[in-house]
C-alpha cells in the first residue's frame, strides 16, 4: 500500500464501502421478499379459513332450520305430555342444542 497514491487509497476505501452497501442491499431485498411472500401465504390461509367458516355457518343455519321444521312436523306428542320435550324429535333436538351450545329457543321453534 506504500506505492499506491492517496487517490487510489481513497478509491479502494470507497469501493469497499460500495460493495458492502450493495451486499447489504441485496440481503435486505431478499429478506423483504421472503417476508412479503410469507405474509401473502398467511393472508391466503386466513381467507380460506374465513370462507370455510362462512360455509359452515350456512350449513349450521340450514341444520337449525331443518330441526325447526322437524319439530313442527312431528305432530302430536307421542308421550302423552304437553311439555315441549315430549316428542322423540324434540328430545333429540334438545340434546343436539345442548351439545353444541346453541340457544335454548332452537329446540322450541
Amino acid at each position: 500500500m506504500k506505492h499506491v497514491s492517496i487517490f487510489g487509497k481513497f478509491f479502494l476505501l470507497m469501493a469497499t464501502f460500495g460493495l458492502t452497501a450493495l451486499a447489504l442491499t441485496l440481503y435486505q431485498s431478499r429478506q423483504t421478499f421472503e417476508i412479503s411472500r410469507s405474509y401473502e401465504a398467511l393472508l391466503d390461509r386466513d381467507a380460506f379459513a374465513a370462507l370455510n367458516l362462512s360455509q359452515s355457518n350456512r350449513s349450521l343455519e340450514a341444520a337449525r332450520a331443518s330441526m325447526g321444521d322437524l319439530s313442527n312436523d312431528a305432530g302430536p306428542h307421542t308421550s302423552g305430555t304437553d311439555s315441549p320435550q315430549g316428542s322423540p324429535v324434540r328430545r333429540i333436538m334438545a340434546k343436539v342444542v345442548n351439545a353444541f351450545g346453541m340457544p335454548n329457543n332452537v329446540a322450541e321453534s
